[in-house]
């Protein structure tokens, strides 16, 4: 399909590893394929323990002597789908689609952060026309979780002194540094009781966000779900006593979620009332955000079995506040470089397991303190606090 388009050779590698899954921790597949890449062009090559893989190449006619390059991306992706998308990332190629001058994936994030940048370093190696020093082409695995992969990087097996790390957005612009980033766990123990005779439960649900990755689009003052569902809750639970359970919101950390939802229980005599507040909230945060988030919508739908116990109003209360009142979005912008997020912290994910509720949070902070602080704040709000 992408061979139709320019650049040809790297949308062509694009579309390729586009059918290789390559989650976070799930990037052996992908790694193995490189490894062939090289091998089929009689290229040196090396994969570690971790999945990293180095792939070398002479440099062109002229330029055998240049220092070398080393051209770096990360293998992994960040993996998140609508809720009505049935696509297992463990397992199904992407569903790739062109809209006008943009590649994007049916339902699914599109993985080219950052696998366009594993698209160009297999185009230049693969190249036989394109002038270059020798290069040493990087592909790293479980950068979206940490830098898993150049963690656990042999530095000796470089000759190379120049890096470029491939992984921004605009063509042209090269950067010197990146912030800094760090993971908050809160972790609140379930606690349940029965439901109340005489309540009903619906599914409040929050869809038609955009979202967007937590470093990049954290300025553009889109909605977060898990906030967004904290808000409705609150406004609920008070004019109404409701309570609510399994809870849950959001795919990764350092993507800004764009879908949430919890089952609540309310007084069965007073369904039209919730019904109406929900719409009026609805209508709210379509106004508040109708210039980033247009295609916001708050419902709530039947649920598919019954309910017999719910969260206590304290796990409630203790889960509203925490989501309202933990820091989210840009809490600092550089007061050195115009337009850059100093510091920001991404409520990312709402998940109950058997046994808790966990709230995730992505912290980022060029300043170090500034990221320290920011998730220490987050986590005064875990949920074991006295």
């Amino acid at each position: 399909m992408l061979e139709l388009y320019e650049p040809k050779p790297a949308l062509k590698f694009f579309e390729v590893i586009s059918k290789i899954p390559r989650s976070s921790g799930n990037e052996k597949g992908i790694s193995d394929w490189l490894v062939t890449f090289a091998k089929e062009r009689g290229l040196w090559t090396h994969q570690d323990k971790a999945f990293n893989v180095i792939i070398k190449k002479p440099g062109t006619r002229g330029f055998e002597n240049a220092p070398t390059v080393i051209i770096q991306g990360h293998t992994d992706m960040v993996c998140e789908k609508n809720t009505a998308t049935k696509h297992d990332f463990e397992k199904d190629p992407l569903k790739l689609t062109v809209d006008g001058d943009f590649v994007k994936a049916q339902g699914t994030t599109l993985g080219s952060d950052n696998g366009a940048a594993v698209a160009m370093a297999l185009a230049l190696l693969d190249s036989k026309d394109i002038p270059h020093p020798p290069l040493e082409a990087l592909f790293t695995v479980g950068e979206e979780v940490g830098l898993v992969g150049a963690s656990e990087l042999d530095g000796s097996l470089f000759e190379g002194k120049i890096l470029l790390n491939i992984d921004s957005e605009t063509e042209g612009v090269f950067f010197a540094s990146c912030a800094g980033g760090g993971r908050v766990d809160l972790f609140y123990p379930l606690e349940y009781c029965d439901v109340p005779s005489g309540f009903s439960a619906k599914a409040l649900k929050i869809r038609g966000l955009k979202g967007g990755h937590s470093g990049l689009e954290i300025t553009q003052e889109r909605g977060n779900s898990c906030r967004l569902l904290a808000r409705a809750l609150r406004i609920l639970q008070t004019k109404f006593a409701v309570q609510f359970t399994d809870i849950g919101g959001g795919s990764k950390n350092n993507a800004i979620p764009r879908e949430a939802e919890a089952v609540i229980v309310f007084d069965a005599a007073k369904e039209k009332e919730v019904a109406d507040e929900v719409i009026k909230i609805e209508t709210a945060f379509k106004r508040e955000f109708s210039i980033s988030n247009e295609g916001l919508k708050i419902h709530l739908e039947p649920c598919a079995n019954g309910v017999k116990k719910v969260f206590t109003q304290k796990l409630c209360k203790n889960l509203a506040s925490a989501l309202l009142m933990i820091p989210n979005g840009v809490q600092a912008m550089s007061l050195t470089i115009a337009g850059l997020p100093e510091t920001s912290l991404n409520i990312g994910v709402i998940t109950t397991t058997e046994k808790n509720v966990i709230l995730t949070c992505s912290v980022r902070s060029s300043i170090a303190s500034k990221k320290n602080a920011c998730g220490a704040a987050a986590y005064y709000f875990r949920g074991n606090r006295s």
